[in-house]
């Protein structure tokens, strides 16, 4: 999710679209790999669905990572975030969470972390679709304080992950 090579035009405000876009990647890779151990143990069916989902990890991580972008041009150029400039980051977000949550429900049990991953999703989705008249960094900051918000829950409430499991 890191914005590489990005030209902000020297716009303090698109910078700081850039940094806090930044959090959220952080965030993703702290609920990732502080969570994550190995593939699941137990049947084909939590295998299939450990492995299927990580192709929606790695488009909604990619898709956010273009919505970052997008709306810190957006701040360069002192526009709106338009619909089609909101939606990959919030969908994104949601893509990862959505994906995080089902493979924690499958391969361990549908709980509490496992929902609050599927509300944040439909959270971020709904800021995404709605965006309420925010501008760029009002967008971003608020879908990041949504995912961090959210990590930081997770793992200060969710259990240790066997190692034979993946959150």
């Amino acid at each position: 999710m890191t914005v590489v090579g990005l030209d902000t035009s020297g716009s303090p405000t698109a910078d700081l679209v850039a940094l806090v876009g930044f959090s959220i990647a952080v965030a993703v890779w702290w609920v990732y790999f502080g969570r994550y151990q190995s593939a699941p143990g137990g049947g084909a069916i939590a295998r299939y669905v450990w492995a299927q989902m990580h192709l929606l990890i790695f488009v909604g991580i990619t898709a956010a990572s273009v919505g970052v972008a997008f709306a810190a041009e957006a701040a360069a150029a002192d526009l709106p975030v338009a619909l089609a400039d909101r939606l990959p980051l919030g969908a994104g977000v949601a893509a990862y969470l959505v994906a995080m949550g089902t493979i924690r429900a499958v391969t361990r049990r549908l709980d509490g972390v496992a929902v609050l991953r599927l509300a944040v999703a439909g959270v971020a989705l709904v800021l995404s679709l709605a965006g309420f008249g925010l501008g760029p960094l009002p967008f971003v900051a608020l879908t990041a304080a949504l995912v961090i918000a959210e990590a930081s829950i997770e793992m200060t409430r969710a259990g240790p992950v066997r190692a034979t499991h993946v959150a």
